[in-house]
């Protein structure tokens, strides 16, 4: 499941990522679903060799 977030998350894809958000919120948390997120989107600025977006959630995020 957190793939299809990923995936939805690098292609913009804004309906497959509230998809892929809603199947998590059936089995997690509020917070943990924030948290997958926050890492999605930390992890495809790193590969996208984004490092100011990446260093700024590695510092802003809990």
């Amino acid at each position: 499941m957190t793939d299809a977030l990923i995936q939805a998350i690098r292609t913009r894809n804004l309906d497959q990522a509230e998809r892929a958000v809603a199947r998590l919120r059936t089995r997690m948390s509020t917070e943990r679903v924030a948290s997958l997120i926050v890492t999605a989107i930390e992890k495809l600025a790193w590969e996208e060799g984004d490092t100011p977006a990446a260093m700024w959630l590695l510092k802003n995020t809990p």
